[in-house]
């Protein structure tokens, strides 16, 4: 059975190259809704289904961790949920464009952005976040970039992890569900067939059953939703420490 598939995606068509020119002109809650509607409309639908699924959970209020710059996600859960985040992103410019734009909403006591790559072997994860959020980030992490990152988690003690993805393929005798499996498995051979792999990154896609394996040594799925719309499909899991149990 297939568990995972890889594919090469250029560097230069990755949207989130386009952070920079969208961070630098925006300077208000008005400016960032304005310019996602016309971009990516969908980002309000994720935000809401995270901010939701932490109110139904419970867990308004507490300390979050967060992987990868997004400011729609992160000004909701703080303004909608209470969340203290801290967020680590490799984009420098990007960083200081989101610190400045959280100061000017004067919220930057409760949300801070960090220039760090969480995955580098000298980074470790301080105590007192309860919760980890990785929306949509899992396609660019390896099993290996997994197995690392838990292994921060669980040093740190967080006890929540709550995964939003548009990466999760299963098989179904569907007619589009095998269409699609159909697609995803020649896109990846065609990709795979690249000459220049410099000018690529690798992503992947997971079964559900496989990827929830990747965690069950230390977590379990407290909670999972998906939901379709307009472009694609999202599953979210909430993942809870078995220690915490």
């Amino acid at each position: 059975m297939i568990n995972i598939i890889k594919f090469k995606s250029r560097k230069d068509c990755e949207i989130y190259n386009d952070r920079e020119r969208l961070y630098s002109r925006i300077s208000s809650l008005e400016e960032l809704y304005s310019e996602y509607i016309s971009l990516e409309p969908q980002c309000f639908l994720h935000a809401g289904v995270i901010s939701n699924t932490i109110k139904k959970k419970n867990l308004n209020g507490i300390s979050a961790i967060s992987i990868g710059i997004d400011i729609l996600k992160e000004s909701t859960l703080v303004k909608n949920n209470n969340l203290n985040i801290d967020v680590f992103d490799i984009d420098k410019k990007a960083v200081a464009l989101a610190n400045k734009f959280s100061y000017e909403l004067q919220i930057s006591d409760t949300l801070k952005y960090f220039e760090q790559n969480i995955l580098s072997e000298d980074f470790r994860i301080q105590k007192g976040y309860e919760i980890l959020i990785l929306s949509q980030m899992d396609y660019i992490f390896s099993d290996k970039d997994i197995e690392l990152l838990l292994k921060k988690i669980s040093m740190a003690k967080i006890k929540y992890i709550l995964i939003i993805t548009p990466s999760i393929y299963s098989f179904s005798p569907s007619p589009y569900k095998t269409l699609d499996l159909i697609k995803s498995l020649l896109s990846c051979i065609k990709s795979n067939l690249i000459t220049n792999p410099k000018k690529y990154f690798t992503t992947y896609k997971r079964r559900e059953s496989y990827f929830l394996s990747l965690f069950r040594k230390h977590f379990y799925c407290d909670y999972k939703f998906d939901y379709v719309y307009p472009s694609g499909r999202e599953y979210l899991f909430l993942l809870k420490s078995k220690k915490s149990a």
